[in-house]
C-alpha cells in the first residue's frame, strides 16, 4: 500500500520470480495469482541490470496489449516495477500499476527504489532467521543424541552403586575409585548439554525480540 500511495496508483504487486513460475507474496488494490514467468509483466523488470522497468500503455505495446489483464478485466495500462536485487540477483520486483496511463517522478522513483530495498532487507532477515532456526534444531537433534548415549552409562552407575552398597566394606580401592571416575564423567556431560539447551534458549528469545 505504501508504495501504491507513494506512486499515485490503484494498485501494487511484491513479486518473486523464478526459472518457471512468479509468486505474488503481497499485493493492494488487486489480488495476485501464481502464473507463469512468460505471462508476466515483471519478467522484463529482473531482466535488466538493476534499473526499474515501465510502461506507461500496456495497450498500446505489442509486448503486453494481448495479455488478458491488459485485454480483459482489470484492464491494466500502467506498470513500473523496480527490481528486488539481492547480492548481485534480481529474486522478483515491486510493482505498481493502474488502470489509466500515469507517470512516475524521478523523487516518487527514488522512494519506491527505497521501499524495495528494504523489502529485501526483511527477505535477507528472515532467510538469516530460518538458518539460524535450522541450526538450533540441528543441535537439539545432536543433544537427545547425547541423552540417548548416557542412559546407558548411567544405568551401569546405579548398578554398580547398589552392588556397592550390598557389599559395603568389602569394596576393593580401585572398584570405588572406577565408580567415581564414571560417575563424573557422566556429570561433566548431563551439564555440558544442559549448558547447551541454555544456550539455544537464549537465542530462541533473542530472534524472537527481533521478530
Amino acid at each position: 500500500q505504501l508504495a501504491a500511495n507513494v506512486a499515485g496508483t490503484e494498485m501494487s504487486h511484491v513479486n518473486l520470480i523464478d526459472a518457471f513460475m512468479q509468486w505474488t507474496i503481497s499485493f493492494y488494490g488487486l489480488e495476485g495469482y501464481l502464473k507463469p514467468r512468460e505471462d508476466s509483466v515483471c519478467q522484463y523488470t529482473i531482466a535488466g541490470n538493476g534499473s526499474p522497468f515501465e510502461v506507461v500503455d500496456m495497450s498500446a505495446d505489442d509486448r503486453f496489449r494481448e495479455r488478458d489483464f491488459v485485454a480483459d478485466e482489470p484492464f491494466l495500462k500502467y506498470y513500473y516495477g523496480v527490481p528486488l536485487r539481492y547480492e548481485q540477483y534480481n529474486l522478483g520486483s515491486l510493482c505498481v500499476l493502474d488502470k489509466n496511463c500515469h507517470s512516475i517522478t524521478p523523487e516518487k522513483a527514488e522512494m519506491l527504489s527505497a521501499i524495495a530495498e528494504e523489502i529485501v532487507h526483511r527477505l535477507a532477515m528472515y532467510k538469516h532467521i530460518e538458518e539460524q532456526n535450522a541450526e538450533i534444531r540441528e543441535v537439539r537433534e545432536v543433544q537427545k543424541k547425547v541423552v540417548h548415549d548416557i542412559r546407558g552409562p548411567l544405568s551401569g552407575i546405579l548398578g554398580v552403586s547398589h552392588m556397592l552398597v550390598e557389599q559395603g566394606q568389602d569394596n576393593t580401592m580401585d572398584e570405588v575409585l572406577e565408580f567415581a571416575f564414571t560417575a563424573r564423567h557422566i556429570h561433566q556431560r548431563k551439564n555440558c548439554v544442559v549448558k547447551q539447551d541454555a544456550a539455544d534458549i537464549r537465542l530462541d528469545d533473542s530472534q524472537t525480540r527481533c521478530q
